[in-house]
């Protein structure tokens, strides 16, 4: 189910050619709605038309991949049921976007909502009371997008020029902005499985188990830094042409800085507990993937600040360049430390990889398109903060309650910290939300 789901992933990265990255571009360089409809347009007809090409292969040859890359030709209906997925879940990614770059919040939170209902639903059904197993999982999400894929064409209707128009030039505009990313995209993919197959390849299974453990704990600080990702580009294109434009995106990034380096504090410090409530003491030795670990996913959020200028500038080849080197750094660094140091060597690697990209995005974009950052002092403070983590994440007592009691003081001394150095934090705060709002 892994290797399917993995090469489901990737398919989606190969059809949509980072082509939401463009839409977003493009969509707020004009305040004329017939030149966004154009962009809206000519990106869903190519990503639709992508999928279709690469579903009709799969569906040829889906025997022979399921023979050749899971040496099992029973799954090849499996493979059938993904191809079909593919170009029916375009459109609900069309929609959820055009959302974003409408900044409609509530229809997003809606529409995700429904989905997900929806596909749970069907997973209880055809998984729970029909005992469809594997086969019920997928055959749900191809239910879902189905049904999805209606429901978006019929929202999406007003945002159609006519049946199956786009336009050309457009189009070429566009891919010219996203091709650069591509690799990027495609590198990141890279990223999130390279650390359990070099694990698979010098550990054993305990260490694997582990990581995977690590990973699913620290993916609470994805779902914060997902979200920024995902209302970020739309609302920085939407404010980039105004005169505070520059002090907007400074105070975003400095509260971004020390608001999500405080979360990754207390995530770290607090993981051994975590996973002395949650789980049992075969799992403990997870805490330090899962505090390194979310410094990853904090990188990978402040690449998106750091990238800002280039992608005004429409230029992302520099962001490119990066991610192709990172995954060649992240190699390199797994080959060396998981043979030593086993799980927590594959998420120093990981890091250390992903840390790169906005060191060097910041360098470049700014040669590209200036932004007045402010960034040293928000820096030392997430550098005080580590120290904390790494402090409170080696307390390890006999008495739990005293163990959480000088992990709450280590965690008190973090908000201390940043209220001296920003002693209007909390206001601002309310203010950056109340912008993206």
């Amino acid at each position: 189910m892994g290797l399917i789901t993995s090469g489901y992933s990737l398919l989606l990265l190969v059809v949509n050619l980072n082509l939401d990255n463009s839409a977003a571009r493009w969509f707020y360089d004009t305040d004329d709605v017939y030149d966004r409809k154009f962009t809206i347009s000519t990106w869903l007809w190519f990503y639709l038309g992508a999928a279709l090409g690469i579903s009709i292969i799969l569906l040829f040859f889906s025997d022979d991949i399921a023979c050749i890359l899971l040496d099992d030709v029973n799954i090849g209906f499996l493979v059938k049921i993904v191809a079909v997925t593919i170009p029916l879940s375009t459109c609900s990614t069309v929609l959820m976007k055009l959302f974003r770059f409408e900044r409609k919040p509530k229809r997003v939170m809606a529409f995700s909502l429904f989905q997900s209902l929806l596909m749970i639903a069907l997973n209880c059904y055809l998984v729970l009371y029909l005992r469809e197993g594997l086969q019920g999982i997928y055959l749900s999400q191809l239910v879902t997008f189905l049904i999805t894929f209606f429901i978006s064409i019929y929202l999406l209707r007003k945002w159609l020029i006519s049946p199956f128009k786009m336009s050309l030039q457009r189009l070429k505009e566009m891919l010219k902005f996203s091709l650069p990313l591509f690799p990027a995209s495609i590198a990141y993919w890279t990223i999130n499985l390279s650390g359990l197959f070099f694990l698979n390849k010098y550990c054993d299974k305990s260490e694997v188990g582990l990581y995977q453990i690590g990973t699913s704990f620290a993916s609470a600080v994805a779902l914060i830094t997902g979200a920024f990702q995902s209302a970020w580009g739309p609302f920085a294109y939407s404010i980039y042409k105004k005169e505070d434009s520059g002090r907007i995106f400074s105070q975003v990034a400095n509260l971004y800085i020390v608001g999500i380096g405080f979360i990754c504090m207390l995530l770290g410090v607090f993981a051994f507990d975590i996973l002395q409530i949650f789980t049992n003491s075969n799992y403990y030795s997870a805490s330090w993937v899962i505090a390194i670990l979310a410094y990853n996913y904090f990188f990978i959020g402040l690449s998106y600040i750091a990238s800002l200028g280039a992608g005004i500038a429409k230029n992302n080849k520099a962001y490119g360049m990066i991610m192709l080197i990172s995954a060649c750094l992240l190699i390199c660094l797994n080959v060396i430390l998981v043979p030593i140091y086993g799980k927590v060597g594959s998420a120093i690697a990981t890091c250390i990889s992903q840390a790169v990209i906005p060191v060097y995005m910041f360098y470049k974009s700014q040669k590209l398109y200036f932004i007045p950052y402010k960034l040293t002092k928000s820096i030392v403070v997430f550098i005080i903060l580590v120290v904390l983590m790494c402090i409170g994440g080696n307390i390890y007592l006999s008495n739990w309650w005293v163990q959480i009691g000088y992990k709450v003081i280590i965690a008190i001394c973090g908000v201390f910290i940043i209220g001296k150095a920003y002693p209007i934090i909390f206001i601002n705060i309310l203010k950056v939300g109340n912008l993206f709002k």
